[in-house]
């Protein structure tokens, strides 16, 4: 408000022993301007504030489902409920049945503890091959190994020649970064987010991925000691509990891997007493697990999954094919042979190799990779997929002669998704999941899709779903995950990553609002006198002048 403003005409003026207090109105027009210009001021920084947030935050992608925001900004939204994947290898669908016919009805009572809490899928789908590494990269990614690239447990790329990538040798497995160009898994979407993971052993989680690595990590190189030496299963446990409720980060999603059931599987087959003995032990430990949730008061803020990569099958040295009855061992190479075989043959005997295997053995069946069963989801052409996929009948075993390492095991896996005794276990325990209920199926697939919903990210294009695997969460939860999984990813992105900007907008509109506030009422104090009374001698004056 101007002076012009504060008396518009001549005749507002006042008698003439009034004048106008130009004090008043310099104080007036300096805390103006002075208001004035810190409203711009302010709005200023707040334009170039968000500006940078967005810059920062938003990487110049065209693609809406690479925009994350990252950092450590948006950690300050993330609520303080945690996801635990626990996979215990090999463990198979009724191991449980199994364990309670050799030791008795009530030798597990950690599981059934955990069981009547949760819900249990009797049979999981696993994915083809039915291996330890295909199948812990697609509970991460929801995608089938052709399409994640981790195609067996030992494997070859064309963009790395005279390279073997395999689980034998943790060395090929960290020192080259060939992860990089395939899908990220959901520790990497998870922490672009803002988020944080733990990775206790969990396959394929030391090696970085677009440049990133689980923020709590206990490397597989844990496993490469001697057995009495080991990572001590009661030692995992104290250190899940500690990432449950370190004081300093919350950890949204933790992984952790437990390598049993499988390798006592292997020695001494499914159905042996051996294997009801270790899952004994591990629901010894699943029990200190689930105490020291309980003993934290972390019921209520864990969701557990527990499952596994594959089951078992009962196998003997009496049930062989050898591949040296039927080809010259120099016409091929190979990286898988067991229960399958993924063959390279040499230059120019491709045609030779897949004849002569072709029909050499009732119980084999052998696939050019385009010829591979579309049930199986194993054969499409990258640069990682075998030219040539063999695959044996349940409880058979492919070698290279009676005196390959194989031979001798008494129990593997490895073979075709129909075939039953391949499928894990699976349990769901937390306050996302029913309760003492069962469902007859789920897919290893659908767990990606299913923790990227409670952790409320978007998921990276995957062969899950959602709605599957709905049927194991309590009504309103399910009911709510899939609502916000038909959204759009842009207002996803605008309701769940864009929180920080809106609630610093917020602060800044209270703080203009204030700003404003304050002026007002300096400026109403300070226009309640803008006038001055000049001395005079007596008040008759006043009165002849309003006469």
């Amino acid at each position: 408000m101007s002076t012009e403003q504060i008396i518009q005409n001549e005749s507002d003026l006042p008698p003439p022993y009034y004048q106008i207090n130009h004090e008043c109105i310099r104080r007036y027009k300096r805390r103006t301007h002075c208001a004035y210009f810190t409203l711009i001021i302010s709005g200023i920084v707040m334009m170039l504030f968000g500006a940078l947030i967005l810059v920062i935050l938003i990487p110049q992608e065209i693609n809406l489902y690479r925009w994350n925001i990252k950092g450590p900004l948006s950690r300050f939204f993330n609520h303080d409920k945690t996801v635990l994947l626990i996979s215990m290898d090999g463990f198979r669908h009724d191991y449980i049945e199994l364990t309670k016919t050799h030791l008795g009805s009530n030798a597990l009572p950690n599981f059934d503890r955990l069981i009547s809490e949760g819900v249990r899928a009797m049979e999981s789908i696993n994915v083809y091959p039915t291996i330890t590494l295909p199948n812990h990269r697609t509970l991460i990614t929801g995608l089938y190994p052709e399409n994640h690239g981790v195609v067996g447990n030992s494997l070859l790329d064309k963009k790395w020649p005279n390279k073997t990538f395999s689980i034998y040798d943790q060395e090929s497995l960290n020192h080259a970064p060939w992860l990089t160009d395939w899908p990220e898994p959901i520790w990497v979407t998870l922490q672009k987010n803002g988020g944080y993971t733990g990775s206790l052993l969990w396959p394929l989680t030391d090696q970085f991925v677009s440049d990133d690595l689980p923020f709590q990590r206990v490397s597989q190189y844990a496993l490469l000691n001697d057995y009495e030496h080991r990572y001590a299963y009661d030692q995992r446990i104290r250190d899940i509990l500690w990432w449950l409720k370190n004081p300093r980060y919350h950890l949204n999603l933790i992984l952790a891997y437990f390598e049993e059931p499988d390798e006592t599987g292997h020695s001494y087959g499914p159905n042996s007493k051996h294997v009801a003995k270790v899952v004994q032990t591990l629901d010894e430990t699943l029990g200190h697990l689930l105490d020291g949730i309980k003993k934290r008061g972390l019921s209520d803020k864990v969701d557990i999954i527990l499952t596994a990569d594959h089951g078992m099958s009962e196998t003997s040295n009496t049930r062989l094919i050898p591949l040296d009855k039927y080809i010259d061992h120099s016409s091929y190479n190979y990286t898988q042979l067991s229960t399958m075989g993924f063959l390279y043959p040499a230059p120019g005997k491709f045609e030779e190799v897949y004849k002569r295997l072709k029909n050499a053995h009732p119980k084999l069946d052998v696939y050019r990779r385009d010829e591979v069963p579309t049930y199986l989801n194993f054969n499409i052409t990258n640069s990682r997929m075998p030219p040539l996929i063999l695959i044996a009948k349940p409880s058979w075993k492919i070698v290279k002669n009676t005196s390959h390492p194989y031979a001798n095991v008494s129990g593997d896996h490895g073979y075709a998704t129909d075939f039953s005794e391949m499928y894990p276990f699976f349990i769901a325990s937390g306050p996302s999941f029913k309760i003492a209920e069962s469902v007859p199926t789920v897919h290893a697939v659908d767990v990606y899709p299913l923790m990227c919903a409670l952790l409320n990210i978007q998921p990276n294009p995957n062969n899950g779903s959602l709605e599957r695997i709905s049927n194991i969460l309590k009504p309103d939860v399910a009911n709510r995950l899939l609502n916000l999984n038909s959204w759009s990813y842009l207002w996803k992105w605008i309701i769940f990553d864009l929180r920080f900007i809106l609630f610093i907008s917020i602060i800044c509109v209270l703080f203009m609002i204030l700003l404003c506030s304050i002026v007002v009422v300096m400026n109403r104090k300070e226009t309640n006198e803008p006038f001055i009374r000049l001395p005079i001698d007596n008040d008759k004056e006043f009165s002849d002048y309003n006469t």
